[in-house]
């Protein structure tokens, strides 16, 4: 008798049921200890470096997954059905950019743990004499004797007045926690501090007579940069541009908004986009890619093409966290950029701006109802606090480690041939120590895009009618925006809904 649906299908059912018997008969996978989930293919390789050093350390087995841009809504997902032990990795990574979702519900539903705990509870600072070095205002227990000491910038001195030394939430750089907290409880580790430097092509702006490095303020370096490009267009040279900057996304906005220390939305949910700081600077920005002073053009976001930009010299000043600094040297023509690079600080608009801002981040937590969490926080400690870790990350990079000890490391302090034997490791440090805060929160997003429909508003009143009038059509926009983010913030808060029904 023949199967009533014909010979392909019975075959393919006969091959599903022996593929099916075959995976039943099969011993089933030991599962790990513990198992961390990371998005980036560099953080897997860093930590599985080092992986068996943790396992024999601890005697525990690490699984370490990449799961790449699917960790968001997987997490999410397991944090909304409220899914607990083994079906949720012990530790995970979150980038900067999708924080946000995940500190939307009150404090006590966040998905992840809160770390103020561990942090204060861990990670204390000693010394084996007070002949160590140290940094003004470090504490430390002395190994030798018991006690505490505090370093004055020259010696420790015994501090009989303080009870304990410095743990991890002190010898981390405050603000790098800001991204990871809600109103002060903090849910994730900082891996990175991403101070963000110009790095631009010295030799053609030598070339035009020009030091850019001496450019103090943003007009100096608008005005400087003006001046480049009107040398090479005399020399036959139309489309040589000075700064990476588009027209139409706020991202090197807020980069600049950030060094001003204005959070577009903070972490108490007050809106600042209509900030006098905010119009001025949208103003200026709008003048630096339309008009007759525009030094501005927009980059390839593919990393190959906008490096190629760099050595053709199209583009010739770019924006430069440590994390892009490691992509140049990785995929740049071998002699194509080395030694015509210089690096410096970002010019300020008022003296009190930071010379540096930040754009990028991402920490790792421990979600609630994990298997345990005491063991989760002995796997952060490891990967992103222990000189195993810190070592790996710096061998596999030039990332700026948050823990601050790590900047007195003799390798910050040499010269880089790549540009030219300036000290570049020694600026992103320099730069690190004044960071500026940067909050996110679940409206951080809606709050950007609406800037970048107001920078687009403001760069096309410029073509049209040019800089006239313009600081008060970005201030009515501004301030229409704030209202449509507030909106939306009162709308979707779970925190301050009407009980009534």
């Amino acid at each position: 008798m023949e199967f009533p649906l014909g010979k392909p299908i019975l075959a393919i059912l006969a091959t599903a049921l022996l593929s099916g018997a075959a995976l039943v008969c099969m011993p089933p996978t030991p599962a790990s200890d513990l198992t961390v989930w990371v998005f980036a293919d560099s953080h897997a390789r860093t930590y599985r470096s080092i992986r068996d050093s943790f396992e024999e350390e601890t005697g525990r087995s690490l699984a370490i997954d990449d799961v790449g841009d699917s960790i968001n809504i997987r997490l999410a997902s397991l944090f909304m059905a409220g899914r607990t032990g083994n079906a949720l990795p012990d530790a995970a990574e979150i980038e900067i950019g999708n924080i946000g979702r995940f500190l939307r519900p009150p404090v006590t539903d966040v998905g992840f743990l809160p770390l103020n705990q561990y942090l204060e509870t861990s990670g204390f600072r000693t010394i084996d004499s007070p002949l160590d070095p140290g940094e003004s205002g470090w504490n430390a227990r002395c190994t030798a004797d018991g006690k505490i000491y505090t370093h004055d910038a020259s010696h420790w001195r015994l501090n009989p007045n303080r009870a304990r030394p410095d743990a991890w939430i002190d010898r981390i750089i405050p603000a790098r926690f800001t991204p990871w907290s809600k109103h002060g409880v903090i849910f994730g580790v900082p891996h990175d501090v991403h101070p963000v430097s110009l790095t631009y092509r010295d030799d053609l702006f030598r070339q035009a007579g020009i030091d850019l490095s001496t450019a103090r303020t943003w007009t100096q370096f608008q005005d400087k940069c003006a001046a480049f490009q009107d040398y090479w267009r005399t020399h036959g040279v139309s489309h040589r541009h000075a700064l990476e900057l588009p027209a139409s996304t706020s991202d090197d906005l807020v980069i600049m908004l950030l060094q001003r220390h204005v959070n577009v939305v903070d972490d108490r949910d007050q809106i600042h986009l209509a900030d006098e700081k905010v119009v001025k600077t949208i103003s200026f920005y709008a003048q630096l890619v339309a008009g007759a002073r525009s030094i501005g053009a927009p980059a390839e976001s593919n990393t190959g093409i906008w490096i190629n930009q760099l050595e053709q010299g199209e583009i010739c000043v770019f924006w430069t966290p440590d994390w892009r600094v490691d992509l140049l040297r990785r995929y740049a023509h071998a002699e194509a950029l080395r030694g015509k690079l210089r690096m410096m600080p970002l010019p300020r608009f008022d003296p009190d701006d930071a010379p540096t801002s930040t754009w990028g981040g991402t920490m790792i937590g421990i979600p609630r109802g994990c298997r345990d969490p005491d063991k989760s926080w002995k796997l952060i400690e490891f990967l992103y606090l222990s000189d195993a870790g810190l070592d790996a990350r710096r061998n596999e990079g030039e990332i700026v480690s948050p823990l601050m000890e790590r900047w007195n490391d003799p390798i910050c302090q040499k010269p880089d041939p790549f540009f030219g034997g300036q000290q570049v490791r020694k600026l992103y440090v320099d730069l690190a120590r004044q960071i500026p805060p940067r909050c996110v929160t679940p409206m951080t997003s809606v709050a950007q895009i609406t800037l970048s429909i107001v920078l687009g508003d403001a760069v096309q009143y410029v073509r049209n009618r040019g800089t006239i009038g313009l600081e008060d059509a970005c201030r009515q926009w501004l301030n229409r925006a704030t209202a449509d983010v507030r909106r939306r913030i009162d709308h979707a808060s779970f925190e301050k809904r009407d009980a009534t029904p």
